[in-house]
């Protein structure tokens, strides 16, 4: 996946936990099921939040997801989103 389309998802998933109070954690969860991704994509996790419009300090939380990533398994619910 390229920068673009992560940084797109990003914004998506970020968007999606907004009425649930739950950007945060959605954040997170775009760490940990893109990880892989992220690792090759060309771009920072500051860089990838600049693109989604959102606040560069939440790089922070992107890094948090991706180091979670080894130590968690998705659930079906998840994948979907």
């Amino acid at each position: 996946m390229r920068a673009g389309e992560l940084a797109k998802e990003l914004h998506r998933m970020y968007e999606s936990g907004r009425g649930k109070n739950l950007m945060v954690t959605m954040i997170h969860l775009f760490g940990i099921k893109y990880a892989d991704e992220i690792a090759v994509c060309g771009a920072t996790p500051t860089e990838l939040c600049r693109m989604a419009g959102l606040r560069e300090v939440y790089n922070a939380e992107v890094s948090k997801g991706r180091r979670l990533a080894s130590f968690v398994e998705l659930k079906p619910r998840a994948t979907r989103l």
